[in-house]
């Protein structure tokens, strides 16, 4: 004979609801999907979910990126910039940030969310964007690097992203739930009519 209760229906299907709704950091480095492109017609599309951003910057060239299935709502992209180590005197980076919740219409398009430099003295630089509570969840960016080089950053939200498996799956695994807490009620039924016979 088995010896086991089977587990409470509630219980299970709680505890396999928090399981797939709860939010997934997806950190994408420009190493792994090749140059971002400078085209503010034609962004670097990244996977949905993506809440992190690594790469480099240098004068004249531009990370244009699309990113979606962030987090609806207020939340903050935080950015940090850091030159090489083991620059000389002369060393100096920088640029400026734009976005929109739309597609880019022209180049330098969007809000301004500000400028950063670093230079010999201080090779690190940081900014945020206040994203409201309005925010859809889709965001174009532009990185304009303006002058020198081998400048490295990243960004990041702070609010875990939406991403499209954990929407798919915090509906049906419920539903998987109750049928699995349902076939075990029956499976104890069955073997205590056994029991009686």
């Amino acid at each position: 004979m088995l010896g086991f209760k089977p587990l409470p229906v509630t219980a299970l299907a709680f505890s396999l609801t928090i399981a797939a709704s709860a939010g997934h950091a997806v950190t994408v480095t420009e190493a792994d999907v090749g140059e971002f492109s400078s085209d503010w017609s034609a962004p670097t599309v990244l996977e949905p979910g993506v809440t992190s951003v690594i790469g480099t910057g240098a004068g004249n060239q531009f990370d244009i990126l699309f990113l979606s299935g962030l987090a609806t709502g207020a939340q903050t992209l935080s950015f940090s910039f850091e030159g090489p180590s083991g620059a000389d005197y002369s060393y100096s980076a920088g640029g400026g940030i734009r976005y929109s919740e739309t597609p880019f219409q022209w180049g330098w398009d969007g809000q301004n969310g500000g400028d950063f430099a670093t230079t010999y003295y201080d090779l690190n630089d940081s900014l945020e964007i206040m994203l409201g509570d309005s925010f859809g969840g889709e965001l174009y960016l532009a990185m304009y690097f303006t002058h020198g080089t081998d400048l490295a950053y990243n960004f990041s939200s702070n609010k875990p992203a939406s991403t499209p498996a954990a929407e798919a799956s915090a509906v049906p695994v419920p539903a998987a739930g109750l049928m699995l807490g349902g076939a075990l009620a029956l499976f104890g039924a069955a073997a205590a009519r056994r029991r009686r016979r």
